[in-house]
């Protein structure tokens, strides 16, 4: 197996973002996302990009497919959460810097959530054979 990416995306400053707060309405009908949803997105990119900046793959235009396991940790409070809620925003985050399209991914692999101290995203990405 060959490991693009492993580790944790800290989350001290920056909180995930679920599917059901990606995107907003505009009068023009048209879905938006939203500036959290960007802000996310652009923080795991650079988180990500940093990782493959250490000698790691770059973004493959060959034809490659991808295993993606993430996990959770979330705050542990009254509140439940789905982890597939928050799958989104990290995959198409990724899209141009790990992979062209992300069709090129199988999964991902989600397995339950922790309850902890507070928010994590622990994340790896491999390249399947």
């Amino acid at each position: 197996m060959n490991i693009i990416v492993q580790g944790d995306i800290d989350c001290r400053h920056m909180r995930p973002v679920s599917v059901n707060a990606m995107y907003a309405g505009t009068y023009s009908r048209r879905r938006t996302l939203t500036k959290a949803a960007r802000e996310w997105k652009e923080y795991v990119a650079e988180v990500v990009a940093y990782e493959l900046g250490k000698g790691r793959v770059r973004c493959q235009d060959k034809p490659v497919e991808f295993g993606v396991m993430l996990r959770f940790t979330f705050p542990d409070d009254w509140r439940k959460r789905d982890a597939s809620n928050y799958d989104k925003a990290i995959l198409d985050a990724l899209t141009g810097i790990v992979w062209e399209d992300d069709s090129q991914v199988i999964g991902p692999h989600l397995p339950k959530p922790e309850k902890g101290e507070g928010w994590n995203v622990y994340i790896k990405i491999w390249e399947v054979e």
